[in-house]
């Protein structure tokens, strides 16, 4: 076909009536054979997963109400503005032990370990009987036991042959019965756990938290050897990690716990330099009252770091937000003719009565939108039909 088609090609650069016939015919076939060599399509590949009846949260319910239960809820709004408030940033940071607060406990002297149901973790008050240690015996003393039992013995077995050859009384044969059995006694006595020694009570020095219980009932222990540690706990260091260049900025700083059920001020301490180079951040420490011991050393809180100067953020009354049973944090929109919806916020830290949002896509609302500053929980409640 393609040497018919050639020949035909050749044919048209001579001049005949027929020509511009045959030229049509000729584009035609020429389409056709593109059309027939090309490649067919390979099929579309399936999606690995597909989504159905997607609901974004832009998209979550409205609450429409009545003009007598929005009076009756007590429903009240005010426009979310923005105000220059103090530049803070949130940190982590660990709870530590105070440089000095935790003590190492040594054994006087050798002896034996007498305790009662002591375990670590327990808080202990200062001057409590934490555990008793008996005196090991000297070799000294070792050596006029064993002296005196052997004397005794020997004593006996003499007064026993001269017993029985009628030279002494029964009455001397008992007597030296007696000994032999002081001797026996005061040799077992003499030794190592032998009971019969005054045992030396060792008294917590302060109150604190008994960690690091490093021997046993019954043992027995070298004169240094380490017995357990107590950690002064009411008062904490908190160490944070805080970028280099904050340092120099950070003045008053506040606590919380990473459930932000509980939140303390602390104050600046000095303490030895330390700073992480890979990080590029330095170690700044500060101290926190703890004297209901309700926070525990090697803790992980949020430390938030006031610094100099303002910045211009998005405030919202405090009361605006409610937070869901994972923590979750909401605000609701109020969309004009008692209708409402609720957006999901992000809380940065408090200023007095109000909360400064986070800012960006999905953050805070625009300025100027109208949010419910009274009567939030009742929206909440009657979205998830706990209202009335």
């Amino acid at each position: 076909m393609r040497s018919e088609l050639a020949r035909r090609m050749s044919s048209l650069t001579q001049p005949s009536p027929r020509g511009r016939g045959e030229r049509l015919v000729l584009f035609a076939l020429c389409v056709s054979l593109v059309a027939c060599s090309r490649a067919p399509e390979a099929p579309k590949a399936t999606p690995a997963a597909t989504v159905s009846n997607k609901v974004t949260e832009e998209s979550l319910t409205t609450i429409t109400l009545t003009t007598r239960a929005v009076e009756r809820l007590g429903v009240q709004t005010a426009e979310l503005r923005v105000a220059p408030t103090a530049a803070k940033r949130e940190v982590a940071a660990e709870l530590v032990v105070p440089g000095g607060g935790a003590l190492l406990v040594t054994a006087p002297m050798a002896g034996v370990v007498v305790m009662s149901s002591l375990v670590p973790g327990v808080k202990v008050k200062r001057g409590q009987v934490l555990l008793r240690l008996a005196p090991l015996p000297s070799a000294a003393e070792l050596n006029a036991a064993e002296a005196r039992l052997d004397i005794a013995r020997k004593r006996a077995q003499r007064n026993a042959e001269l017993v029985k050859e009628g030279a002494v009384a029964e009455r001397s044969n008992e007597d030296a019965q007696l000994e032999l059995a002081l001797a026996q006694a005061n040799l077992a006595a003499a030794q190592p756990g032998g009971g019969t020694r005054a045992s030396i009570p060792l008294f917590a020095v302060r109150d604190g938290v008994l960690r690091d219980l490093r021997v046993a009932d019954g043992q027995t222990v070298a004169a240094g050897a380490p017995l357990f540690q107590l950690d002064a706990v009411s008062t904490l260091w908190v160490r944070a990690a805080v970028p280099a260049g904050l340092r120099a900025s950070t003045g008053a700083a506040t606590l919380q716990t990473l459930d932000r059920r509980l939140t303390r001020e602390v104050s600046p301490i000095e303490a030895p330099p330390s700073a992480d180079p890979l990080a590029a951040t330095v170690d700044r420490f500060f101290s926190v009252d703890n004297a209901d011991a309700a926070l525990r050393p090697g803790e992980r809180v949020l430390l938030t770091l006031t610094l100099e100067g303002t910045e211009a953020r998005p405030l919202v009354a405090s009361s605006a937000i409610v937070r869901d049973i994972h923590g979750g944090e909401w605000l609701y929109e109020s969309l004009g003719e008692n209708r409402f919806a609720r957006r999901r916020v992000s809380v940065r830290y408090s200023v007095g009565d109000d909360v400064v949002l986070s800012e960006g896509a999905g953050e805070a609302p625009p300025v100027g939108t109208k949010i419910v500053t009274v009567g939030t929980a009742e929206l909440f409640g009657v979205e998830f039909g706990a209202g009335k």
